[in-house]
């Protein structure tokens, strides 16, 4: 992928991209017909909620140190793999999406306004990104999204 320069995804109802497009070196992305109108942003991200086990791991992942080693274990096989695109801990069970655009005045791939859609690892990240103002990009060099003051 690293010598893909156009990329078309025109006519697949999709609703957004994952975050890590942004890493990709595209000159063009053509995304034309897809479900990408904020007014289909609510209904594409429908999250359920949190299990109790999930929210016990999120929250014990802070004393990690201080758990149990059976507690440990539990926090450990819970883990989905996935990390937050929001403040880049774990992530416990599925999630939570939010869908977030990039874009704007500089456009992205040739593209004005491009949803993201992103994978958080709690409500309150989830509400940090939902209510921030704050302009999504690339962090190549850590490979993650990151958010950055706009001017």
């Amino acid at each position: 992928l690293r010598n893909l320069r156009h990329l078309n995804i025109e006519y697949n109802q999709l609703s957004g991209l994952p975050a890590t497009i942004l890493s990709l070196s595209l000159s063009h992305l053509h995304v034309d017909n897809n479900y990408f109108h904020p007014a289909l942003w609510k209904e594409n991200t429908l999250n359920q909620p949190q299990t109790l086990i999930e929210m016990c791991c999120h929250k014990s992942v802070h004393m990690y140190n201080v758990l149990s080693q059976t507690m440990k274990d539990i926090v450990d096989s819970n883990h989905s793999g996935l990390y937050c695109d929001m403040c880049h801990g774990p992530i416990y069970g599925t999630g939570l999406r939010v869908i977030r655009s990039v874009g704007g005045v500089t456009q992205v791939f040739g593209v004005k306004l491009l949803p993201l859609i992103l994978i958080v690892c709690s409500i309150k990240c989830q509400r940090v990104l939902k209510d921030t103002r704050q302009e999504i990009k690339w962090d190549h060099y850590n490979k993650h999204i990151i958010t950055c003051d706009t001017l």
